[in-house]
């Protein structure tokens, strides 16, 4: 199974995909550097919910979390 922050990452691709928008203009609507961006999406940097939040509030998303029991 995929890290949670690869997760998280290929999430925030697809809504910046769904919104045709670019990393840059992401970052520019957050406050953020858009190498931040780009760290966050390919999960090499460990991002914090805050940081999650104004990611998906730049994107006019809102952040839905569900927690769900394995199947082990």
């Amino acid at each position: 199974m995929r890290s949670l922050a690869g997760q998280v990452g290929q999430a925030l691709r697809a809504a910046i995909t769904a919104r045709g928008v670019t990393q840059a203009v992401v970052a520019r609507r957050c406050g953020m550097p858009r190498t931040g961006v780009t760290h966050y999406l390919t999960g090499r940097r460990n991002m914090t919910l805050a940081n999650l939040e104004r990611l998906a509030e730049g994107l006019d998303y809102t952040v839905l979390v569900e927690l769900v029991p394995r199947d082990d």
